[in-house]
């Protein structure tokens, strides 16, 4: 096991130095960052230090974090968030509104990296969202004594197959673990590469948490401006734009005022994308700021009248953690990363609101909730962007079927929920610090200076 850590750690020597041009350059361009990614944590807020320590890597995972964060809050257990991409760190002051402690880009996987981290936190327990297996950092945790927890744990089996020519080395730094898994099928592959089976629990996913509405009837409404109708595009990749493209123009030919909005997953590869797509064919708005105002009003929109006079516009959306906020105005949504083989992206959360989901073929990643939306008929699976846009077309003009289809996919997203209490539950089970703390009850504040005077009987 020793000279397996060795050669993991020689790899990532030899890869920083042969990187270590490119390494000067980023550190020139996104100084922050690479000083974190090289666990310079020296300006840590002072509340992390002893404390627990998060990691998840990109944004879908830190949005599962951020549920875990604000409930072991509400426990006087504050976390550090650590992230890998730049996409997950620009969203700070949202998670230290949820609870965290801080927020750190991950250090890289390189034991001397990784021991200053460990050094300037000194956590009490690491708890590890979904399938980040670092073995450096696993490795250093166990050395110190550290217990660590894999939450939301899933290996789909593309990843497992991957993964099981390494079972040597995963079970030795697996052997240590807890896994709380999304699924049975999910632990029965962690137990195969390794993890104790004693110490697996299937709890579920903690994105899977209703989440408190947005928007109260009369607010949605007002935040609609007058669109009739309005479906939304969700996590779209950049490999799907022309599909995309094709979809928009067809449903586009629904009841007005009818607005699509588009959010790319990836906005600076897939924009330039779309518009090349949809160039000449209906307008489009681009919203490139969060500060710029939600949607534009019907009438704001020049030159735009269609079929019957009504105004159709195609609102491009550049900006970065909006999306529920959109889903929340939506009629339809479509969840992207479903019509190329990628796998397929958060089903739940559109579901959550209560609309008619409609997704592609390639929903591995995303399996359990997109089954259960077509066995329960809240969602339904198209081949391509032509069947996407019919549906979508659809779904906008026919009231009664999006209203039935959206109560559906409500009761599956609510039968759904439950896997924070269940991950919390095993944790506290497994030993982990993470139990409520009494507050001392604080005395009640007196002017300073006076006495109160005491009262005499009569």
């Amino acid at each position: 096991m020793k000279l397996i850590d060795a050669i993991y750690q020689t790899a990532w020597a030899l890869a920083l130095a042969a990187t270590s041009p490119y390494g000067l350059v980023r550190t020139f361009l996104r100084s922050r960052e690479m000083r974190e990614r090289r666990a310079d944590w020296r300006t840590i807020a002072p509340e992390a230090v002893g404390g627990l320590w998060i990691h998840a890597a990109s944004i879908g995972e830190a949005r599962a974090a951020e549920r875990l964060l604000r409930a072991l809050a509400t426990r006087g257990r504050p976390a550090l968030l650590s992230v890998v991409t730049p996409t997950a760190r620009a969203l700070a002051a949202e998670f230290a509104a949820a609870g965290a402690s801080d927020v750190r880009f991950a250090p890289l996987d390189f034991l001397p990296l990784v021991q200053r981290a460990f050094e300037l936190l000194r956590p009490k327990g690491l708890l590890i969202v979904e399938t980040e297996i670092w073995p450096g950092l696993l490795t250093e945790a166990r050395r110190r004594g550290v217990p660590v927890a894999f939450v939301s744990a899933r290996l789909t089996p593309a990843s497992w197959r991957h993964m099981r020519w390494l079972r040597p080395g995963l079970r030795h730094w697996l052997g240590a673990t807890c896994v709380a898994a999304q699924s049975e099928a999910d632990a029965r592959r962690w137990i195969d590469l390794g993890a104790p089976a004693a110490r697996v629990r299937v709890t579920g996913n903690v994105k899977y948490e209703m989440p408190r509405m947005l928007f109260a009837a009369a607010e949605r409404e007002a935040r609609r401006v007058g669109w009739r109708r309005i479906a939304v595009f969700g996590s779209i990749r950049a490999s799907e734009a022309a599909e995309i493209a094709t979809a928009v123009r067809i449903a586009a030919q629904g009841p007005g005022p009818c607005l699509l909005i588009v959010a790319p997953r990836h906005p600076e590869r897939t924009s330039a994308a779309l518009l090349r797509a949809l160039a000449g064919t209906i307008p489009v708005i681009e919203r490139a700021r969060v500060e710029d105002v939600m949607l534009p009003a019907p009438g704001e929109i020049p030159q735009t009248r269609g079929a019957g006079g009504a105004t159709r516009a195609v609102l491009l959306v550049a900006t970065l953690g909006e999306l529920r906020r959109f889903y929340a105005l939506a009629d339809a949504i479509f969840v992207g990363g479903t019509l190329v083989p990628i796998g397929g992206h958060n089903l739940f959360e559109a579901a959550s609101m209560g609309v008619p989901i409609l997704f592609g073929p390639h929903t591995e990643n995303v399996s359990e909730v997109a089954d259960l939306l077509i066995r329960d008929g809240g969602g339904a699976r198209v081949a391509d962007g032509v069947a996407l846009g019919e549906a979508m077309r659809r779904l906008l003009a026919d009231e009664t079927e999006a209203d039935a289809m959206g109560r559906a996919a409500l009761r599956a997203a609510e039968s759904m929920s439950g896997a924070l209490d269940r991950t919390l539950a095993a944790l506290e089970e497994w030993g982990f610090p993470i139990q409520a703390v009494e507050q001392p009850a604080r005395p009640a504040a007196r002017p300073p200076g006076l006495l109160r005077p005491s009262k005499k009987p009569g």
